[in-house]
């Protein structure tokens, strides 16, 4: 007997998975490929108190960076769709150097921002460069105005490719690279509509461009919403009624490698047409609006073999068409 599928409903503001997909390994690539050889055993990062990789949407983000020589430090996250953010150097003056033998944490005590884990769910990368020379913004080419700066999928790659250039003319003997993986989980309990509509009110505020996810679960080896997928698709139908949700969405059903192809390709269509359907016949939500397909297994958001992939690329992705 097959386990039961479970899909995650996700509201995609820019691309399709699939170029995402191929533009986050592009934009990945560049960036690693800079020579680094100074030892980067002398270089410590971590995420909160590093005991987990995991961290579910909504908690708290603290990363902190040590050296055992005075660095300069390039930090760059990707995000599962391919966003890449500029979090170090910053627009504050020497927010980027770490003194030998001591902590970096951002945000410091001092700081007026938090970092919080917000959707996309999925892998993220953290790629954190150290140079002996200074490194600022003004050297990538950008303004000083933002704070973070923010490149969405398919400008990631030339501008990972504009930092790797930087870097490598530091001198791989003065460069030392660390790469940190983490996962981000959705809330098991899900959004009510208010927050829905907060989160894309509030969407400038996050380091990282919104895609929100509710998970919405299936019967076993069906397309029969459960009665608490009908909950959370009920609060995204509320959502979609109020002032900045309007639009036309594509609804993309997607389902994890495990199985037969053609099985799931079919599965896939059919529960994104449940949600289609759902959506029309009990909230009086426009059939023009929602455009249902299948993808099955060919757009993983997350080319791991375990649970934690599986949970995220069983979905149907509400892609915003126009």
């Amino acid at each position: 007997m097959r386990n039961p599928y479970r899909l995650a409903l996700v509201l995609i503001v820019l691309g399709a998975a699939s170029a995402a997909h191929a533009d986050r390994s592009d934009t990945i690539g560049r960036l690693t490929s800079v020579d680094s050889r100074w030892d980067s055993a002398e270089l410590a990062v971590r995420i909160n108190d590093g005991e987990t990789d995991v961290l579910n949407v909504g908690e708290r983000i603290r990363y902190r960076f040590s050296s055992e020589k005075d660095a300069y430090l390039t930090v760059i996250n990707v995000d599962s769709t391919g966003v890449l953010t500029l979090v170090l150097p910053n627009g504050r003056a020497g927010s980027n150097r770490v003194a030998a033998g001591s902590e970096l944490t951002l945000p410091g005590d001092g700081d007026r921002f938090r970092f919080e884990a917000t959707p996309p769910v999925g892998p993220q990368t953290l790629l954190v460069f150290a140079t002996r020379q200074p490194v600022t913004l003004a050297d990538y080419g950008f303004e000083a105005g933002e704070t973070f700066f923010v490149a969405d999928s398919p400008k990631a790659p030339s501008v990972a490719e504009r930092v790797a250039e930087v870097l490598r003319s530091r001198g791989s003997a003065a460069t030392a690279m660390v790469s940190l993986e983490h996962f981000i989980k959705p809330p098991e309990e899900g959004y009510t509509a208010a927050q829905i509509v907060a989160f894309y009110e509030e969407r400038k505020r996050s380091i990282s461009r919104p895609k929100l996810d509710l998970h919405v679960t299936f019967e076993l080896d069906s397309a029969r919403l459960t009665p608490q997928a009908r909950l959370q698709v009920d609060e995204f139908a509320t959502a979609l009624r109020k002032d900045g949700m309007s639009g036309q969405f594509m609804l993309g059903g997607h389902a994890d490698r495990r199985g037969d192809e053609a099985y799931n390709m079919e599965l896939s269509t059919n529960r994104a047409h449940a949600v289609k359907d759902y959506l029309v016949n009990v909230h009086g939500i426009e059939a023009r609006r929602l455009d249902a397909r299948g993808f099955g297994e060919t757009r993983p958001l997350d080319p791991r073999d375990n649970e934690d992939a599986y949970s995220v690329n069983r979905r149907v992705e509400f892609e915003l068409v126009r």
